[in-house]
């Protein structure tokens, strides 16, 4: 009896152990979780617009954000505040993505709308580059808590590069020297003697 009693507890699971193995997991889970969420810092850049998903919506597109001019090859960054009107602890939005549509690639750099709490409004920081110049344009597509997606159109213009080196000058083919003419001498005017009179008075030739 007595050993049948020490084996039936050392075959009893610890609870204790238990408990804190799955305390572990979860807080694994969630902090696994919290990190997909996609939090980012914004960038430090010029705020473009502020926009209000869902109420702006016009048959899911929003109004268009201008981004600052740039040269070609070189990124353009800004700032979109966006708001949850009337709520005093918003929900973080489901997704953000920025898409570059014509004239280079662009990105999302950073954002602080996914985050669990974020502040209202909230920031995305968008950049496109540029490949050539002229206009460029993208998209900034927004999903909020409730599933309504809002699509802005983002447009901005590239100058040329005023940084390249002109050309070296082309060489000349040497200019001919115009021939150089001498004044015609002035003739010398024959010195003649006077002819000298003879003893009989008449002049000798």
């Amino acid at each position: 009896m007595l050993i049948a009693a020490l084996a039936t507890a050392g075959c009893k699971p610890d609870s204790s152990s238990t408990e804190g193995t799955t305390q572990q997991t979860s807080q694994q889970a969630t902090s696994g979780q919290a990190t997909g969420n996609g939090t980012g810092t914004p960038e430090a850049a010029a705020t473009l617009a502020s926009v209000f998903p869902g109420s702006d919506d016009e048959h899911g597109s929003g109004p268009t954000i201008h981004m600052p001019q740039v040269r070609a090859h070189e990124p353009a960054t800004g700032n979109v505040a966006i708001n949850s009107p009337g709520a005093q602890q918003p929900q973080p939005q489901q997704n953000l993505v920025y898409q570059g549509t014509s004239n280079g690639r662009g990105g999302l750099k950073g954002t602080n709308c996914l985050s669990p709490h974020p502040p209202n409004p909230c920031t995305a920081t968008i950049e496109h580059t540029p490949e050539q110049p002229g206009p460029y344009s993208g998209k900034l597509v927004i999903t909020s808590a409730d599933g309504t997606t809002t699509t802005y159109p983002v447009v901005g213009f590239a100058v040329g590069d005023t940084t390249s080196t002109p050309p070296p000058p082309t060489s000349q083919a040497p200019t001919s020297q115009a021939p150089t003419t001498t004044a015609p001498s002035t003739p010398s005017k024959p010195t003649t003697t006077p002819p000298s009179p003879t003893q009989d008075g008449t002049l000798t030739p």
